[in-house]
């Protein structure tokens, strides 16, 4: 790990997990991600996070709202070896669970997370009503911020019932990891 930059590794993988963004390095594709390099060090830069909040599922049958937050591969542990090597050690796992715990109750807190929702959504409202290549309906839009609209879960539906089960799998209430054959094996 020394090649690592393994503190932005983890807040990287913290978030995403958080998300349940399986669109990502950690999911069945490994892909939305650069590795970057400085003086023999190598970053992790994530993009295209617009398949968070459950959205993707591919080869996952689980309820990826209950995505395991030691094992938050959609394959086997072996197939990601950043992810591998980074969270057998201890140490890291403790930074992680550190930067989960900073999530639930800071952004993601139910208080802080709908505050965010309702502000965006009344930032970007009256664009989605007058999108004419819209995917959704402005009442269907309206109605996803909240609840499950089709296959989409609703935003704050989504954030409770998944910080819920992150502080269930944090307080060992629930299991955080599997057989090391991924969360969705």
């Amino acid at each position: 790990t020394d090649v690592i930059d393994v503190d932005s590794l983890l807040k990287y993988m913290s978030v995403s997990v958080a998300l349940s963004n399986l669109d990502s390095y950690h999911g069945v594709l490994a892909h939305n991600y650069y590795l970057y390099e400085q003086d023999g060090v190598f970053s992790l830069l994530p993009w295209d996070f617009n398949e968070s909040f459950g959205s993707f599922n591919m080869g996952c049958r689980t309820d990826v709202r209950e995505l395991y937050i030691d094992e938050p591969v959609s394959v086997s542990l072996a197939d990601r070896p950043l992810v591998n090597n980074v969270f057998s050690l201890s140490e890291n796992i403790e930074d992680y669970h550190g930067y989960l715990w900073q999530l639930i109750d800071g952004p993601l807190s139910k208080r802080e997370f709908d505050a965010s929702i309702a502000e965006i959504a009344a930032l970007i409202s009256e664009h989605v009503a007058n999108d004419p290549s819209a995917f959704y309906s402005y009442t269907q839009f309206q109605q996803n911020l909240n609840s499950t609209v089709s296959r989409f879960y609703g935003l704050t539906e989504f954030m409770e019932y998944r910080v819920a089960n992150m502080t269930k799998q944090l307080n060992g209430t629930l299991p955080s990891a599997g057989d090391s054959r991924g969360f969705c094996n």
